[in-house]
């Protein structure tokens, strides 16, 4: 392949992933977005929780892989922690019969920002994991994330709370430290929200940019 033919593949590539990303970070912006404390405590009893309960919050498959065997645990280990569990899959979280337990079903994504608004932590408890859209989207809401330590890797420099998901104690220790300090989950909805204005055209274009130009030798090897 000549170079005329790899530079306007290169471009056609550009092109597509730059329609990719927009689409992405509208969607995160628009739909996925922090709100006040207030606005905060009003969609927390708009869902039936109260203000001064600790909720944790699990979006994804109800699978092995996803560790819901491990949110069991922890929701009998914890019983004044309530548990919302979103998603569908092979494991019926019902079939625990934790009162401290919710299961909803599969939402629409505008449907689902609620409860991301309204949670006070997200907890994934999986290995395994690329880059987790529904981090990504609690993020976006201004919610404290907890992952695994190999997940928290592709979001570098995130204010995340980082566990071993093999290790179910010592996933309650984080979140036991977590919880039990007002002030540390605040700070961390502030950080979270800075870290997701990130994710947005200019700061991503203004990146590949800098990889592509900054360096001739880079943008050179992009062609090969």
């Amino acid at each position: 392949m000549n170079l005329t033919h790899t530079f306007a593949h290169a471009l056609m590539m550009a092109s597509t992933a730059q329609l990719i990303l927009r689409v992405s970070f509208f969607y995160l912006s628009i739909l996925f977005t922090a709100v006040t404390q207030l606005f905060s405590d009003q969609i927390r009893r708009a869902c039936g929780l109260s203000c001064d309960e600790k909720t944790l919050l699990f979006v994804g498959r109800f699978t092995h892989k996803k560790g819901l065997q491990k949110l069991e645990s922890l929701a009998r280990q914890h019983p004044t922690w309530t548990w919302l569990c979103i998603g569908d899959g092979e494991i019926r979280p019902e079939d625990w019969r934790l009162p401290n337990v919710r299961v909803l079903p599969s939402l629409p994504q505008a449907e689902l920002r609620q409860y991301y608004i309204a949670a006070d932590i997200f907890v994934l408890p999986s290995v395994g994991e690329g880059f987790p859209l529904a981090a990504q989207e609690a993020l976006s809401c201004g919610l404290p994330v907890a992952l695994d330590r190999s997940t928290a890797r592709a979001f570098a420099d995130a204010p995340i709370v980082q566990f071993d998901a093999e290790n179910v104690e010592n996933i309650s220790t984080k979140l036991e430290d977590v919880l039990s300090d007002s002030a540390q989950i605040q700070s961390l909805r502030a950080q979270s929200v800075e870290y997701a204005k990130r994710w947005n055209w200019d700061e991503t274009a203004l990146r590949y940019e800098t990889i592509f130009f900054g360096d001739s030798d880079q943008f050179q090897a992009s062609l090969t």
